[in-house]
């Protein structure tokens, strides 16, 4: 079984962030001084948010993306790095809809995956034609987080991130990381699982 020693979690509500949006930045950086420099893994599952028309600009998503890619590529640890396709989005509300999540946030995932050797968790199938799953139709329920927790346990389990290799993991998400319907959302379910 994978083991934790330490797991961290970084939350900002979207990822293409300008001036004028008025939400917060994913920030991760080595001279934090928050412990964030070590990770041995790092999970990204952004996309929800930036799928709102009013945050969506494909350019400056994949430019914020990437830069995020680099600074944690860059980190003291040289930690793995997993990217999760966002899931599904059961209903267009606050402006967050899947046909962006679709058509714009999934392909360019899928592109920075690629050109920079990551792997790709996704949650988008994970969760396809799971509905009863989501409490608003957007934010897993209980059941939902759990689904998304065995899915990013089954992909450490399979390269390799278990027993004492496994020390410190960060999630770096928004609501559906954070739990915004749920107590510690899948980030606690997942943590049950690999302390």
């Amino acid at each position: 079984s994978v083991t934790a020693e330490k797991i961290y979690n970084v939350s900002g509500d979207n990822l293409d962030y300008s001036p004028s949006s008025g939400t917060k930045q994913v920030e991760v950086t080595s001279d934090s001084g928050t412990g964030y420099d070590l990770p041995d893994i790092v999970t990204i599952m952004l996309g929800t948010n930036d799928s709102k028309p009013h945050n969506w600009n494909a350019g400056s998503y994949e430019g914020s993306y990437q830069q995020m890619i680099n600074e944690l590529k860059a980190l003291p640890s040289h930690p793995d790095i997993y990217v999760c396709l966002p899931p599904p989005a059961y209903e267009d509300k606050w402006g967050i809809n899947d046909s962006t999540i679709v058509a714009g946030v999934i392909p360019i995932i899928k592109g920075i995956a690629d050109r920079n050797w990551l792997e790709i968790i996704d949650m988008h199938t994970a969760l396809s034609g799971m509905q009863e799953n989501f409490v608003d139709n957007i934010h897993p329920s209980e059941a939902g987080a759990e689904v998304i927790a065995q899915t990013i346990y089954g992909a450490l389990g399979d390269n390799g991130w278990t027993g004492a290799r496994c020390r410190k993991v960060l999630f770096v998400g928004d609501s559906i990381t954070d739990g915004f319907w749920l107590a510690g959302g899948y980030r606690n379910t997942l943590c049950a699982q690999i302390q």
